[in-house]
């Protein structure tokens, strides 16, 4: 602005249009640019989109790949067998097989796949297009109605008593309890109550300290419901065979696997002593394995075990009497040990410090006394003694 100071009119009317043209071009030259980058966001919203589209259409085929794979194991229910097995099957089907975000209509679709022979004929009321099938739009509600054709009301009242009635046994490891107890609580109320399901576990847990503990965790769910109890009996159990468990047995403690519980099944519960047993078995029982048994051979001299003849250090007399039992085996590791025969106890008296032939407890020494007592001498490692000819 200060080089126009002092032009005439004309001249700055010119230079303020020429500027004026030169700012507007500058405009639009950041207009096309703001075009340009908006359309290339587009486009790149568009490839997104698209590829978005692609991807879904490959998660979803995965899905429908599973689905169909998955549709080879569904079981099958003639109609022969009670219901609340199949549904029970049928549930562990859909658990197993990851498919309960799955669409109704497949799973409905699914339900009627496995009807086959009578129980297929029975169902014909509730197939696909009937009133049943439109109306239930859940395939847990199209479950319940099918119910009805094969379950009467009167058995769906047992199948209460039942639920109520299913308590663990004493042996029975709370993995089959809880199984049977849900199955039972699915098929008496279908309606879910978590509650009353809660109740009833704790109600047929066999131990107390278990009961006790599972109702002071307070779960919300059936699977909360379902550590909590394995988790507590696993831990009360390990706290038992460690000696320091407010249970005094085992009763309702059984491990899944095999456990020293199975080893006595007896009316009585394993108490510390049989717990020791059942250790020591376990840390021996390779000994039996490999055919190591326990060696109950005696020996031929003295008659007592751990030994053998060749080895027996048993005082015995000429006639054949075993006169000291403390005696009989040599200790094993000490070589040097040698028993009192060894060092010339007398075979006819026993003691010490002379030979039968020297005995004055007897005055005559017979030849079958010299020659039982020459024929023990080298046996014990001492040289033998010529016998004198009478």
């Amino acid at each position: 602005m200060e080089a126009l100071r002092g032009k005439d009119l004309d001249t700055v009317m010119k230079v303020m249009i020429t500027k004026i043209n030169e700012m507007a071009n500058q405009v639009v030259i950041s207009n096309n640019r703001a075009i340009t980058a908006e359309q290339g966001l587009e486009d790149l919203r568009r490839h997104a989109q698209v590829a978005r589209g692609q991807e879904n259409g490959r998660d979803n085929q995965r899905e429908q790949t599973q689905f169909t794979r998955s549709l080879s194991s569904l079981p099958k229910f003639t109609g022969l067998t009670p219901w609340r097995e199949w549904e029970q099957s049928f549930l562990n089907w859909i658990y197993a097989n990851m498919l309960t975000d799955r669409d109704d209509v497949d799973i409905k679709n699914a339900i009627l796949l496995g009807f086959k022979d009578e129980a297929l004929r029975r169902i014909a009321p509730h197939g696909r297009g009937t009133i049943s099938w439109n109306n239930n739009v859940r395939w847990e509600d199209y479950l319940k109605t099918l119910r009805g054709a094969f379950e009467p009301e009167s058995e769906s009242d047992l199948s209460k008593l039942e639920f109520r009635a299913r308590k663990q046994g004493k042996n029975e490891n709370v993995s089959t309890f809880l199984n049977a107890k849900f199955a039972l609580w699915i098929i008496a109320y279908p309606e879910g109550d978590f509650e009353m399901l809660l109740d009833e576990v704790v109600s047929g847990l066999y131990n107390t300290v278990v009961k006790r503990q599972v109702r002071r965790a307070r779960p919300g769910t059936q699977q909360e419901l379902t550590r909590i109890v394995m988790e507590t009996v696993a831990a009360e159990r390990i706290s038992f065979l460690g000696g320091y468990a407010e249970s005094s047995n085992l009763d309702g403690l059984a491990s899944v696997t095999v456990s020293a519980s199975n080893q006595f099944r007896g009316d009585e519960p394993m108490d510390c002593s049989q717990i020791q047993a059942f250790n020591y078995q376990q840390k021996h029982k390779n000994t039996e394995k490999y055919g190591q048994k326990k060696d109950t051979r005696l020996c031929n001299r003295c008659g007592r075990p751990n030994h053998f003849a060749r080895d027996c250090f048993a005082k015995k007399g000429a006639k054949g009497q075993v006169l000291d039992m403390n005696t009989a085996a040599k200790k094993p590791g000490n070589t040097n040990q040698v028993s009192k025969v060894a060092k010339g106890a007398c075979f006819k008296c026993g003691q010490s410090g002379h030979q039968a032939r020297h005995c004055k407890q007897g005055s005559h020494v017979t030849i079958q006394e010299v020659q039982e007592e020459n024929a023990q001498v080298p046996f014990l490692g001492i040289p033998a003694l010529e016998t004198e000819e009478w």
